[in-house]
């Protein structure tokens, strides 16, 4: 069984124990979405429509069960291929810094070959339903690719 493999049964025994002791990790902020003030900086990647159409499928039906949690738009839906800077109250940012981001992202991304994906199946961890995902290695070079830029650029990730 390979490490993300592995991964992911670990996650989904630790959801699985999360629910049945009744145990669950609720983000509080999300709750009440219109004073969650926190911000950040991710790189996402939006889903083809048909892929998010077939996972909104399985959401809906989810929430006709389970009315009062909390669950993505289907325009929201997204791979998240890092977080580069973790939301918080206080996130500042100015122009340039922002600008400084995007030039290091796109000089990056241009260096990378098409990145492959197979999503399949869903799990449950302690706070969230998860849609499994597989991709080729090229993911991770692009990762290790974008911290390695970021630093020899003098920007901050975390």
């Amino acid at each position: 069984m390979d490490k993300l493999n592995q991964l992911y049964t670990q996650i989904e025994q630790q959801g699985i124990q999360a629910i049945r002791t009744h145990q669950e990790q609720l983000d509080p902020n999300l709750q009440n979405l219109e004073a969650d003030s926190r911000q950040g900086l991710t790189l996402l990647i939006k889903l083809p429509s048909h892929v998010t159409r077939n996972i909104n499928f399985v959401l809906n039906e989810l929430e006709r069960r389970e009315p009062y949690q909390y669950y993505y738009t289907a325009n929201t839906i997204h791979i998240t291929v890092m977080d580069i800077r973790r939301a918080v109250s206080d996130f500042r940012m100015t122009k340039e810094e922002l600008i400084n981001y995007q030039r290091v992202i796109q000089k990056t991304i241009e260096n990378v070959n098409a990145i492959n994906w197979h999503l399949a199946g869903l799990i449950c961890s302690p706070g969230a339903v998860l849609v499994k995902g597989f991709y080729s290695s090229e993911l991770q070079q692009l990762r290790n690719d974008l911290r390695t830029n970021f630093l020899k650029n003098r920007i901050s990730i975390g």
